[in-house]
């Protein structure tokens, strides 16, 4: 018995010292999920948005989430770094009016798939930059999907989706990417 409780108190001294507390680990998302809020955030820098003419503006640079989701939840992570020179706040969207042309990047999740899809008629030529790792949201009508192959985190990018959207990819994106074209 004491044996058992020097393996407890050993193990909870390691996860101190480690910065990993079983309460804590337990509420972050999984790696996973917080290595696709990295790309999320990361893949903003790469997209030109209408209008931009390189200077810093007065308005934060908003990243919108519809539905709730581990990646979601770790987007939550970049709020108050900086975009395009402005400062990156972070808003989940609920049911109740949420302005959503307001939102420069919009992850969609699994559970607001349903919803995106509704909305995606309004917000079609809007200058918002659509993600999800939902499969198959790319040739919905989503601009980048996220998807697993090989252990690694994919792009795939719905060129026309981006165009319609008003919005400019990166050479450097698309080059790493799958392109999805719509049929039509």
């Amino acid at each position: 018995m004491c044996r058992r409780w020097a393996t407890v108190v050993w193990v909870g001294l390691w996860l101190v010292i480690l910065g990993c507390s079983p309460a804590r680990a337990a509420d972050e998302p999984p790696l996973e999920s917080r290595v696709k809020a990295a790309i999320v955030y990361k893949l903003g820098a790469f997209v030109r948005w209408p209008g931009e003419d390189g200077e810093a503006e007065l308005s934060g640079f908003e990243i919108c989430i519809l539905g709730d989701s581990p990646v979601g939840r770790a987007l939550l992570e970049v709020e108050g770094r900086k975009l395009h020179q402005r400062p990156v706040t972070v808003h989940r969207l609920e049911r109740s009016g949420s302005f959503l042309t307001d939102c420069e990047i919009l992850f969609v999740s699994q559970r607001g798939r349903s919803r995106f899809h509704a909305l995606l008629p309004r917000i079609a030529s809007h200058p918002i930059l659509t993600v999800s790792d939902t499969p198959g949201f790319a040739k919905a009508g989503g601009i980048v999907e996220l998807y697993q192959s090989g252990g690694r985190v994919r792009l795939k990018v719905n060129v026309d989706a981006a165009r319609r959207a008003g919005l400019e990819i990166s050479a450097q994106v698309l080059g790493l990417a799958t392109i999805v074209r719509e049929e039509g």
